[in-house]
């Protein structure tokens, strides 16, 4: 049993390095006013993440996508906004996106006939 724990935290502790340092790449691609980026390979990796280890990786995904934000947010602005604030919500609008998308491909494996309707709900919700 003990064995099967270390595996577990290492793997999630594997996680979180690889998230944070795809955030911490990511951010070379963001256009300065707001931030956004085309290119996130954070995202990409942290559903992956997701989908194999499920609801218990998404604490190491929330802490890996905060550290990463505010590490590269302390380096051009030193304020309470861009330390906690900006990277927290970004952090939970991370979560929550992939929390959503992963729901939303159980129930498209649960239910193969999932109406059109549904469908794009749940995919214009991950766009916000």
């Amino acid at each position: 049993m003990l064995n099967r724990l270390k595996t577990v935290d290492v793997e999630m502790v594997f996680a979180f390095c690889i998230v944070l340092f795809a955030v911490l790449v990511g951010r070379f691609f963001a256009i300065p006013p707001l931030d956004t980026s085309i290119i996130w390979p954070a995202i990409g990796l942290s559903f992956g993440f997701l989908l194999k280890y499920q609801k218990k990786v998404l604490p190491y995904l929330f802490a890996a996508t905060f550290l990463g934000q505010s590490i590269s947010n302390g380096f051009t602005n030193i304020s309470i906004i861009s330390l906690v604030i900006h990277p927290l919500v970004l952090s939970l609008h991370t979560v929550i996106i992939l929390y959503i998308g992963a729901n939303l491909i159980k129930r498209l494996e649960l239910s193969p006939k999932m109406s059109i309707r549904n469908a794009l709900f749940y995919t214009i919700i991950t766009l916000f």
